[in-house]
């Protein structure tokens, strides 16, 4: 069972790159059906990260997996490559990259993937997908092209659509893939997301697609807990018995914060039918440093026969102090921001004679708004008495090219 959990992690964690979701420092991981996804998990710009998986035999941490990433003016990915480790040579050899292009505002219109090609020692075409956006910069249409290497030319693979509701929050999600003998798109996947008055998923209920009954069909669905402080601190996943017409239990997920907001732990667990109990499966501890960047992931798995927690990956997260995602604002920089945890008014300052823009997420990228400060005076003021109390991340962006990201508290 180890074996296979590390592959299915070490997967995982090779694929983390942006999903097109609006929001600054804020690297969403993709949306799949596993065990193996965090609903907040925040990576605050990252410039890299090396994978390692424990030798248990050797007793040592062998390099597997290295991700990069670079930035433009918006802290929006521009280029995501993964290398595998060579042992033999002792170094990183090119395995996948990821190129997104964004419109003026920074959302984004495209991404295209590439594969590694050891023979011709050059970078292949693999896939592509291109967004349609609404007015609020949201997708509203997606399409995922592959490459075909004997036509040379990009093939249909699947399609997305996106719906809203007025607050922008995102309702339903229709995933549909390309049937080539009848060329035609084929529904696959429904998913249905119910939200809070605060703009949090409450409630998530996905369906698959009968081609018999030509309808849809309950599938899976995802309950969402949340504390006074609006931090997510359960879900429970359900799968749907046809036979006996009810949900029941699939796995759960519990999350732990340190006093800054930043989550610290989550333990998945897995429903035991026979046992009708929890029993562990894998745990994910994150390290901080003090500016609440992550800067190392471990992740665990359950041994049932020892009954214990086996180390089993560890990521450790790297950053540059370049301007582009600089978050040095302890006034070194010119720019500090107070009080934190802030009550009903937050204050940035930052040096005089520049345009300045302030955009407000919550953890999961959503945006609660844009405050822009054309009078060049150095200074903008929040108001965040209509805030609820919780963690938000900031984007600040200054008319000289830097950018600068971090994370407040609202009591």
């Amino acid at each position: 069972m180890k074996n296979l959990f590390s592959l299915c992690v070490l997967l995982f964690l090779i694929s983390l790159n942006l999903t097109g979701q609006p929001g600054p420092a804020v690297i969403n991981l993709p949306e799949n059906k596993s065990h193996l996804k965090s609903t907040q998990f925040v990576w605050l710009n990252p410039d890299s990260l090396i994978i390692e998986e424990y030798d248990q035999s050797g007793e040592e941490w062998i390099r597997t997996w290295k991700n990069s990433y670079t930035y433009d003016g918006f802290v929006n990915i521009l280029q995501f490559y993964s290398y595998s480790w060579d042992g033999n040579t002792e170094s990183w050899l090119n395995y996948v990259k990821t190129d997104y292009t964004y419109d003026v505002s920074g959302h984004l219109l495209l991404g295209i993937g590439y594969d590694w090609d050891n023979t011709n020692d050059g970078w292949i075409n693999s896939w592509k997908i291109e967004y349609t956006n609404n007015e609020d910069g949201q997708p509203v249409l997606g399409y995922r092209y592959s490459w075909a290497t004997t036509s040379a030319q990009w093939e249909n693979s699947s399609k997305y659509e996106y719906f809203y509701d007025d607050d922008n929050n995102r309702k339903q999600y229709i995933y549909s893939f390309w049937n080539e003998g009848n060329s035609l798109w084929v529904n696959d996947y429904l998913d249905k997301d119910t939200m809070d008055a605060n703009g949090n998923i409450i409630r998530h209920i996905g369906y698959s697609w009968d081609p018999d009954q030509l309808l849809w069909l309950e599938s899976d669905k995802t309950e969402y807990e949340y504390d006074n402080m609006g931090y997510l601190t359960d879900n429970i996943e359900y799968e749907w018995n046809p036979e006996s017409s009810q949900w029941v239990n699939s796995g759960m997920y519990s999350y732990t914060y340190d006093e800054n907001g930043n989550e610290i732990r989550f333990i998945y667990y897995q429903w035991n039918s026979v046992a009708s109990q929890w029993i562990n499966w894998s745990k994910y501890e994150h390290l901080y440093d003090p500016e609440n960047r992550c800067i190392q992931r471990n992740i665990f798995y359950w041994d049932e026969d020892d009954g214990q927690w086996i180390h089993t990956i560890r990521t450790a997260i790297y950053y540059t102090d370049n301007p582009t995602g600089n978050r040095d604002m302890d006034g070194k920089s010119g720019v500090v921001y107070f009080p934190n945890p802030a009550g009903e008014t937050m204050v940035f300052r930052y040096p005089e004679g520049q345009d300045a823009r302030i955009d407000l997420f919550t953890p999961s990228g959503t945006q609660q708004g844009t405050l822009e400060d054309s009078d060049k005076n150095g200074e903008t003021r929040i108001d965040c008495s209509g805030l609820n109390a919780g963690c938000y991340l900031f984007r600040l962006m200054i008319a000289d090219g830097k950018v600068y990201s971090g994370k407040i508290l609202r009591r």
